[in-house]
């Protein structure tokens, strides 16, 4: 475990990161969350697309395929927002969340 150089500072992560049921759904997701102007995008390009002369693989790479097509993140972009902001945020996600679950 890497330890905190700072230790009186709470180190923060960049993107949170959740997994779709399909590529699909992950698509509907992102869509739903574009038009409530929540900062979700697609996730990390798959290290199973790299190509051989870029990445040497020593196995085939099925589960980065599947995030690959199935991940999506909220981004850096949530964490400039106000504090004042974040109860709306959650409630938002909340949402987005709730109506998702009928969409695949």
């Amino acid at each position: 475990m890497i330890e905190n150089p700072q230790p009186q500072t709470t180190p923060a992560h960049y993107k949170t990161a959740w997994i779709a049921d399909s590529e699909t759904h992950r698509t509907s997701i992102i869509q739903t969350a574009k038009d409530r102007n929540l900062p979700i995008g697609a996730g990390f390009r798959s290290a199973s697309r790299c190509s051989s002369r870029r990445c040497r693989k020593p196995a085939e790479a099925r589960n980065s395929q599947i995030l690959g097509e199935r991940l999506f993140v909220l981004d850096h972009r949530a964490l400039l927002i106000h504090e004042d902001q974040r109860q709306e945020l959650l409630n938002a996600l909340t949402q987005l969340h709730d109506a998702t679950l009928k969409l695949d």
